[in-house]
């Protein structure tokens, strides 16, 4: 039986500029809370993550977001757990992408068993 965890609209790095000085304290709280997924999915020991849609919040973030970001995914290399990225709005909208995802697109992923698709080419490998 396939162990599947499933997350979506994940939203990280959102400026929340409604939020004021609370902004970077909900930024944080939103990257814990993407960290407890990856907790969850190693303490579960699930055969696969599936982030279905918008990751980040929007097409350019700093590199030290998705750096923290990769290092979440690289646990679940580690812990050979297999992770399908499916592009959101935010990313499948013309323009750049978030800095750091080419590489996850490109081959150059945080470690085996990782995949980054697009619209066009959405794939699963179990």
């Amino acid at each position: 039986m396939l162990r599947l965890l499933h997350t979506a609209d994940v939203h990280l790095g959102a400026r929340h500029a409604d939020m004021g000085e609370q902004a970077a304290a909900q930024r944080e709280r939103q990257f814990a809370a993407f960290r407890a997924v990856i907790d969850l999915a190693i303490a579960e020991k699930v055969d696969l993550v599936l982030i279905a849609g918008d990751l980040f919040d929007s097409n350019t973030q700093p590199k030290r977001s998705v750096d923290r970001v990769a290092a979440e995914l690289k646990r679940l290399v580690d812990a050979r757990i297999r992770t399908v990225i499916i592009p959101g709005t935010v990313v499948a909208l013309p323009g750049p992408r978030p800095r750091g995802a080419r590489g996850l697109e490109s081959g150059r992923r945080p470690g085996h068993g990782s995949h980054a698709g697009s619209a066009e080419r959405a794939r699963v490998r179990v």
